[in-house]
């Protein structure tokens, strides 16, 4: 890692300590979320692990840490933490036992899913890519259209049609990462035949992205669509060409994708959640400021723990909110936790929940082994998906990023486990369904 990285780092760890009173476990929790940050530097750590980390961090030790440094208001309800001495220690005891076992899930997966040369060009050798190549484009916009007209999948807005036999939920999983894959494979396919990243493939994906984007009223298709689609395209020149390609092109694609995304999906999302005087100067701000501090607050983690180590805990609990009925809704247990803002606020098809993600979850049980385990078991099951995907779409390497870095938002931003069934089921099937294709393409 760049001494710059490293730099940034401890400068902002030694000015959190200065500007706080409980860093007794803060300051190991520290070290070892600087060897994490190491393994997502390490291309030999399993791709979902990095993803899942990255999303650890991001949501927990980063935000902790600015926080405490500017001393601003946490966004997200945070229930009945108030700051005391032993709930900053159980909330930094829980953070470390997560770190841990991150940490040894990133050692243990070293080498174990390679993206090398092992895995180049199986998945091209096929008869029809021209087929191929304008069915996937007109099945790509066709599903992000039906989405726009029917809602399927929609950030916070019900839908506008019901589909038999629970072909909503097939429906929804198309809009949020079927198409996407879809993106991915073709994306990978370019870089083959170019054997470089060009400026029109950046274009294309930053294109579905952002469609992506306006389509689900979702302003994180950038981080968790376009940026590991794209983290593949460039692993993939690198594999053909043996040396990594310049960036810069990179750097414009996901600047401008970033600002269009914020600017559309905040209009958007002002016309639909308010009223009809939305558009005034002050709701602007409020998203203006709302927008900037995503790259901070946006991500889930500290906020769900802290409502975690504040409330009642125990295995029992934890079993209850595992099982617990997604119907619920704003009724959940962990929404009566945290105080969510949204208790009270019910409006007609629209539905807000605060987000406690996985590692919180865990943490309800009281338990150290639990959350270790737990977490354990949530990489072995995320480099699993990971191993499979690559075994099908071997030199597919954008599609390896993007299911991992899903898996791991899902995980991230859990609310209902009960959710993670179907959602897996459905990544396996379409992965398969997908990969039955190749195979016949290959025979033929």
């Amino acid at each position: 890692m760049k001494l710059r990285y490293t730099v940034l780092f401890m400068v902002m760890a030694v000015t959190h300590c200065a500007n706080s009173e409980h860093f007794l476990y803060y300051i190991p929790y520290s070290f070892v979320a600087y060897a994490l940050l190491l393994s997502i530097n390490n291309s030999r750590v399993s791709i979902y692990i990095r993803f899942l980390t990255a999303t650890f961090l991001l949501g927990n030790w980063t935000k902790i840490t600015v926080h405490g440094i500017f001393g601003y208001p946490f966004v997200e309800a945070t229930g009945k933490f108030s700051g005391t001495q032993e709930q900053w220690d159980s909330f930094y005891l829980f953070s470390l036992t997560i770190s841990l076992a991150l940490l040894i899930s990133a050692l243990a997966s070293t080498g174990i899913t390679p993206v090398g040369r092992k895995y180049a060009g199986r998945s091209l050798q096929k008869t029809n890519k021209r087929l191929f190549y304008y069915v996937a484009i007109f099945l790509i916009f066709s599903i992000y259209a039906l989405n726009w007209q029917y809602g399927f999948y929609r950030v916070g807005v019900g839908r506008d049609l019901n589909l038999p036999f629970g072909l909503n939920a097939p429906a929804s999983f198309m809009v949020y990462l079927g198409a996407p894959m879809l993106t991915a494979i073709l994306a990978t396919n370019s870089v083959v035949k170019r054997r470089l990243v060009t400026p029109s493939a950046l274009t294309f994906v930053a294109a579905a992205s952002i469609i992506a984007a306006i389509v689900t009223y979702s302003r994180a298709t950038v981080a968790v669509l376009m940026l590991p689609i794209v983290m593949g395209m460039y692993q993939k020149s690198k594999e053909i060409n043996g040396k990594p390609q310049p960036i810069t092109g990179l750097l414009v694609a996901m600047v401008t994708a970033v600002v269009i995304t914020l600017v559309s999906v905040s209009l958007i999302r002002i016309a639909i959640y308010g009223n009809s005087e939305s558009f005034s100067v002050e709701s602007l701000k409020i998203y203006l400021y709302e927008s900037i501090g995503l790259f901070i607050d946006r991500w889930i983690g500290a906020e769900g723990l802290m409502v975690a180590v504040s409330s009642p805990q125990s295995i029992d609990l934890l079993l209850q909110m595992i099982t617990e009925d997604p119907a619920a809704g704003m009724r959940g247990i962990f929404q009566s936790f945290s105080d969510s803002q949204y208790l009270n606020l019910f409006l007609d098809n629209m539905t807000f929940l605060t987000l406690p993600g996985a590692f919180a979850i865990l943490a309800f049980s009281g338990s150290l082994l639990v959350a270790f385990f737990g977490v354990t078991a949530m990489s072995i099951v995320g480099v699993s998906l990971e191993r499979y995907v690559g075994w099908i779409f071997r030199g597919q390497h954008s599609l390896q990023f993007l299911i991992s870095a899903s898996l791991a938002y899902h995980f991230s931003q859990m609310v209902f486990p009960l959710l993670f069934i179907p959602f897996i089921v459905q990544v396996v099937f379409f992965t398969t369904l997908l990969g039955l294709y190749y195979a016949d393409s290959r025979r033929n």
